[in-house]
């Protein structure tokens, strides 16, 4: 006779148990003990666990406080806000094609929200044009043909590219 209270039970238990030994692997393997304890400086450890994300934030940091960034294909806030303007959905180039139009028109918008930079995320840039059929070809061309017009300041790595807007 198989109790159904019983088996929920033990179902629940071992999902816990599971979820509770994967949570521990992560901290091991991430080590966010040694930033903790200072053994490793907090700088080390966003470098260590964001990769080409932590130079861009520093890159973004050293514009001034009164640099307002607008982000391309880059959903990531941290260490960044109020300066940057996270771009949470991966659509904000496809929204501004839609609602404006051309790069001349789209800067426009963009200078008039008081946006003095734009930060462009190449690798999430290619992984949208890779998997994201509601882009044409044009959206792509125009997207180039916009930061052809901005001077470019940093290229951090191949991942970023930071323009100036203003």
């Amino acid at each position: 006779r198989l109790r159904f209270g019983m088996l929920a039970q033990t179902m629940v238990i071992l999902s816990l148990g599971l979820s509770t030994f994967g949570s521990s692997l992560a901290i091991i393997r991430n080590r966010p003990q040694d930033a903790l304890l200072g053994l490793e400086s907090t700088s080390g450890y966003l470098a260590r666990r964001l990769g080409l994300y932590q130079p861009a934030m520093q890159a973004i940091a050293g514009l001034g406080p009164e640099a307002s960034v607008i982000t391309l294909w880059e959903a990531r806030g941290l260490d960044c806000r109020p300066t940057c303007r996270p771009d949470y959905w991966l659509d904000r180039w496809y929204l501004a094609r839609l609602r404006s139009g051309e790069p001349a028109a789209i800067l426009d918008v963009w200078r008039g929200e008081g946006a003095t930079h734009l930060l462009v995320y190449r690798t999430g840039l290619e992984f949208v044009r890779a998997t994201d059929g509601r882009y044409a070809e044009s959206d792509w061309a125009a997207l180039e043909t916009l930061l052809g017009d901005l001077p470019l300041v940093e290229r951090i790595g191949g991942a970023y590219e930071l323009y100036r807007v203003r």
